[in-house]
């Protein structure tokens, strides 16, 4: 794909396991996001790439997609007619997860009925060909497609590339926080950055 790729989001399903686990190694928490996402409590997406630009891979899973081209910079949306209602996709022979991000719709640091975007990884060998781009657009899209205005994240404040990207896709700096995580019976913290954006502004680019 070079500089310009293809990318197709959707659902993920516990097909997908495997390979989100192949760069994201966190069973438990795939497993979490998962089943929260069947309970509908958030949305749990993959991006999906392959030949072809990606689109069009596998026989059908039934899960809702969204297809995504472009580059890192200025990743452009071109929804396929009918993702909407239902377009469907599998991984198959050419296709390979590219990466992985949630959204849940409610329970944020910055405000809990407001939509979070969390969970944001990129397969090593696929960064900076616009998988992240379109993972945040789509989760924007669907936002504002239930009504959010805007959508919340959380970001280390040491993590100057993925702040960039934010910023360039139209996220604001509202403050930094310290998140606390729990981890079993292992409680830590981490400085970050809360950043809110337009959801229909970044959906359309």
């Amino acid at each position: 794909m070079g500089g310009l790729g293809g990318f197709l989001i959707r659902d993920a399903t516990a097909a997908d396991r495997g390979a989100v686990l192949d760069f994201w190694p966190h069973p438990d928490r795939f497993d979490r996001r998962l089943a929260s996402s069947a309970a509908g409590d958030e949305a749990l997406l993959v991006a999906e790439s392959g030949s072809g630009a990606g689109l069009g891979c596998g026989s059908g899973s039934g899960a809702r997609s969204e297809s995504w081209s472009g580059s890192a910079v200025g990743t452009e949306c071109a929804v396929r007619a009918g993702s909407a209602v239902g377009a469907e996709c599998a991984v198959g022979a050419g296709c390979a997860v590219a990466g992985v991000a949630s959204l849940r719709w409610s329970g944020g640091c910055d405000d809990p009925n407001r939509p979070l975007l969390y969970a944001l990884e990129v397969r090593p060998e696929l960064r900076g060909r616009g998988a992240g781009t379109a993972l945040i657009r789509s989760c924007a899209g669907r936002a504002a497609g239930r009504g959010f205005a805007e959508i919340t994240l959380e970001v280390e404040v040491g993590n100057a590339g993925a702040i960039r990207l934010y910023r360039r896709l139209g996220f604001v700096t509202v403050g930094p926080h310290r998140h606390i995580w729990h981890a079993g019976k292992v409680t830590g913290g981490t400085d970050v950055l809360i950043m809110r954006g337009r959801s229909g502004q970044i959906a359309a680019g």
